[in-house]
């Protein structure tokens, strides 16, 4: 036992070792079997991890060219960090299966259809769900791509974050200019329609294709919250 125990613990540190020379911000590892979920009874353990925004075009929001060339770069440095986690789980003899993320809002799945990325993020320990929907790191706050795989390798676990960590912090729900974002608080088992109408929010995200002939940027909730601000901390 106290060898396996060890072989888990190296393990862990070396993919959160190669995580970070990678470029992700932050790492973490949960156990994901207790969801009963079909593909949680395959792959019960959870590897999530973040890529930090560049400030410069969060800024610079609801500016999309400087956030397209932002996401191409971002999108670049996860495929990367897939490859080099996958390799390790299949050097090692671990089977995997990668968490896509969900580009459009009006594409989210229901809470309970499947294991969304930033539901690992929460249970590997990454952040909480802030007023918005946006997942919130300590350090660098929704300033973050998240990335996350399923797989069959035993990790050492670190502490799920089962609260919001908001206080009384509601930046976000006053800058919503179509009041989509609730201004309630999320804790694991708090539903996202209490959270945000995600109708309002997709809808105003299209209402300038008309003129623009393109969908129109927001990101206003992402841009004023003051975690990750010069990577400010708020507890």
């Amino acid at each position: 036992m106290a060898e396996i125990e060890s072989i888990s613990s190296y393990r862990t540190s070396r993919i959160r070792k190669v995580l970070e020379e990678e470029g992700a911000c932050c790492t973490g590892f949960a156990d994901v079997s207790r969801l009963g979920l079909p593909i949680t009874h395959r792959y019960p353990f959870g590897i999530c991890f973040a890529i930090r925004h560049d400030d410069e075009a969060i800024n610079r929001l609801p500016n999309d060219e400087s956030w397209n060339n932002m996401s191409s770069s971002l999108m670049e440095k996860a495929r990367r960090i897939y490859q080099v986690v996958q390799e390790l789980l299949e050097f090692w003899g671990y089977q995997y299966s990668r968490i896509p993320s969900t580009t459009r809002i009006d594409e989210l799945p229901d809470p309970g259809e499947e294991l969304p990325q930033k539901t690992l993020a929460t249970l590997s320990g990454l952040g909480w769900i802030g007023r918005s929907t946006l997942l919130v790191t300590p350090t660098h706050g929704p300033r973050v791509r998240p990335g996350a795989l399923l797989t069959d390798m035993p990790f050492e676990i670190d502490s799920p974050i089962v609260q919001s960590k908001c206080g009384n912090c509601r930046a976000c729900v006053d800058v919503c200019p179509v009041g989509a974002i609730k201004g309630n608080l999320w804790s694991q088992t708090t539903p996202r329609n209490e959270l945000l109408d995600v109708s309002r929010c997709y809808n105003h995200l299209w209402s300038t294709k008309a003129t623009l002939g393109r969908r129109q940027l927001c990101g206003l909730c992402l841009k004023v919250c003051p975690v990750g601000q010069e990577n400010r901390r708020i507890y």
